[in-house]
């Protein structure tokens, strides 16, 4: 749910955080077919870890989880840094940094350091990396949107 919120509501053509005009329709295409890769691998990720929900992952479940959602991560921040204006270029980088560097050092840390996890465990790490990305989206879209109100 906050992947597709993440894409679709708060994103363009199934991107993450990117505006509508930010970037040609060529690139806006490359971008979506790269996120659709990484969102295929995460269900292909998903549907092996249905295998083994009782124990603990095969290394290479676990890096197809891992790499593909920090590789959506990746693509976020890279469209959020095209997508803000460019006299806001310091608050947009901080604001992008404790919004997405979380979500993306979880997915690798349980990527690198995961052996011992439950697969259940695995998952909510995921789940909750990818919600720290929504409400992070969220919170600082509010703030810009009070910002401008005020002005």
């Amino acid at each position: 749910m906050c992947i597709w919120q993440l894409s679709l509501v708060h994103g363009y053509g199934g991107v993450p955080n990117l505006r509508e005009f930010a970037l040609p329709p060529r690139l806006v295409l490359f971008l979506h077919c790269i996120t659709t890769g990484s969102l295929t691998a995460l269900a292909a990720g998903l549907g092996a870890l249905i295998e083994h929900r009782h124990d603990h992952l095969p290394a290479s479940v676990r890096w197809v989880l891992c790499a593909s959602f920090a590789g959506y991560v990746v693509i976020a921040a890279l469209a959020a840094l095209v997508a803000r204006p460019a006299e806001d270029t310091r608050a947009s980088w901080t604001g992008l940094l404790g919004r997405l560097l979380p979500p993306l050092t979880v997915t690798l840390a349980v990527g690198f350091v995961g052996d011992e996890l439950p697969s259940v465990a695995v998952v909510w790490l995921l789940a909750a990396a990818a919600v720290w990305a929504l409400l992070g989206h969220v919170a600082q879209r509010g703030g810009h949107a009070l910002h401008a109100r005020m002005k």
